[in-house]
């Protein structure tokens, strides 16, 4: 929710429109104090989140969020009137994910989030596809690494998936319920436009 929220009075403050009637001679300090009041939301303050939020429901594929327009006045020091209608009104994308046997919600667009076990995994495969294409046995590189042959044979399969995938991941750009676990369940498909449909991106994963 407080990502939300500072995302877009952010959003409104960048374009002037967080005040009912654009002030270019005090627009800057305008813009300084959300971004103050962003930073607090986001650093986790379930006191100002409270005090800002006057309601807030979930309907189909969408959650609604109304603000307090004396808190967000307060907030940023200007009178409750003078403070644009737009800006007590929000309406985000709404989706629950599954995260293994977890749901996890996912509301607005979702900044890019690396997932540090990905990742590690990923730099892993390469090394051990390296590795067994230099010659060096699979049980070898186990006996490394203190794996068993199973273990290094499904995380290998990581090096394999297309190259937009893996930049995705680099980026933190994949679909929230893409999991190392995900991918070793089962054999990753050798197309790479069948993986792209498999582990759930919409489209074209350059392109999220």
């Amino acid at each position: 929710m407080a990502d939300v929220i500072s995302r877009h009075l952010v959003a409104l403050a960048r374009s002037h429109r967080i005040c009912a009637e654009a002030d270019l001679q005090r627009g800057n300090a305008v813009r300084d104090r959300v971004r103050h009041l962003a930073a607090r939301l986001t650093s986790g303050t379930p006191r100002l989140l409270d005090a800002l939020l006057a309601e807030g429901c979930i309907e189909k594929n969408r959650i609604v969020l109304r603000l307090q327009a004396q808190a967000l006045a307060e907030a940023l020091d200007r009178h409750p009137n003078a403070i644009n209608p737009l800006a007590l009104s929000i309406e985000a994308p709404f989706a629950l994910r599954r995260r293994g046997v977890e749901g996890k919600i996912v509301v607005g667009e979702r900044a890019p989030q690396p997932d540090s076990t990905l990742l590690r995994a990923l730099s892993q495969a390469h090394a051990w596809v390296a590795d067994l294409r230099g010659g060096k046995p699979l049980g070898e590189i186990a006996a490394a690494t203190r794996h068993s042959e199973s273990y290094i044979r499904t995380r290998a399969q990581l090096a394999f998936l297309a190259p937009a995938i893996q930049g995705a991941i680099l980026e933190g750009r994949q679909p929230a319920d893409l999991t190392l676990e995900r991918i070793i369940r089962k054999p990753v498909p050798l197309d790479w436009d069948a993986q792209v449909r498999f582990y759930g991106f919409a489209q074209n994963p350059r392109h999220p």
